[in-house]
């Protein structure tokens, strides 16, 4: 003998006794991912002639020396000022 019973449960009797059948339920969560215009940009290519005139003063020089062949010194170096 079976007889229907609240969320779906199931009595049943039998020579072995009695059994309830329940079933057993899980959420499951789906998820999607979809593409959406937010908005829309324009994009062009136009000529742009800039000039700029930048002054400045050198703070630092170095003096950088490759010595090829003969070499006559007529002033000797201060390392120490270049230092």
């Amino acid at each position: 003998m079976s007889e229907s019973l609240a969320l779906e449960a199931q009595f049943v009797r039998g020579r072995d006794g009695a059994s309830v059948t329940l079933p057993v339920r899980v959420e499951a969560v789906r998820l999607s991912k979809r593409v959406v215009v937010t908005e829309r940009v324009v994009v062009r290519r136009r000529p742009v002639r800039e000039t700029t005139q930048v002054q400045t003063s050198a703070q630092r020089e170095r003096l950088r020396l490759d010595v090829h062949g003969d070499l006559e010194v007529t002033q000797p170096l201060d390392r120490r000022a270049h230092d």
